[in-house]
């Protein structure tokens, strides 16, 4: 599961779950606003900015900028899901 922390008023998280939304991945947002538990852990691993994406509770990328340059393929690849020849592994 891709999660996605989050703050409000925040451009780059806008974009990065767009980009999501438009490869029809599912996500789960995350505000650190809101979850002030969330934010913490986010801080002790050393995230500074947001968004923060993460998958099964690795890092994915770092962040927006670098979600939105990647293929669909790449993203698909990353989180482990390969199509052959219209077969999904």
């Amino acid at each position: 599961m891709i999660t996605v922390y989050t703050k409000n008023n925040c451009p780059h998280c806008l974009e990065a779950k767009a980009r999501l939304k438009q490869g029809q991945w599912q996500y789960t947002e995350v505000n650190i606003e809101i979850d002030t538990e969330a934010r913490d852990w986010l801080v002790s691993q050393g995230a500074r900015t947001m968004p923060q994406i993460y998958h099964n509770g690795s890092k994915f990328c770092e962040g927006a900028s670098e979600l939105v340059k990647m293929s669909d393929i790449e993203i698909n690849e990353k989180l482990g899901n390969f199509n052959l020849g219209g077969i999904s592994l």
